[in-house]
């Protein structure tokens, strides 16, 4: 009986931890996103994205549209406008053949002027 309670014990506190780590996390991006930037310039909807992208990177929230409307107390559609604009802004670049094709796509751009099209 006595090592059930222990295990129960150190589970919890073992839960406790990893939460507060996770806030810990949550809290240490916000700052930093907050130091990069002059008080007062980031709008409304930076801080927003900032927030959320912070708590997905923290393992507060899972993005996916219907987890943030209810965590969120939001609609859905406002939900997938956030989604998208942490997907526009955040474009994963994980596939190695992706980036190759990429790499090799910019090598072959051509600089263009902004008076060259007239």
């Amino acid at each position: 009986m006595v090592h059930f309670w222990a295990d129960v014990l150190s589970q919890t506190v073992a839960g406790i931890f990893v939460i507060k780590n996770s806030y810990e996390k949550f809290g240490d991006a916000i700052w930093e996103k907050l130091r990069a930037h002059p008080l007062g310039s980031l709008t409304k909807r930076e801080l927003e994205l900032s927030l959320l992208r912070a708590a997905a990177d923290a393992d507060l929230i899972e993005l996916r549209a219907e987890n943030l409307a209810s965590t969120c107390h939001m609609p859905i559609s406002r939900a997938h406008g956030y989604l998208t604009d942490l997907a526009l802004r955040e474009a994963p670049l994980e596939d190695p053949d992706a980036v190759k094709a990429l790499v090799g796509l910019l090598k072959d751009s051509d600089v263009v002027r902004d008076d060259a099209h007239f």
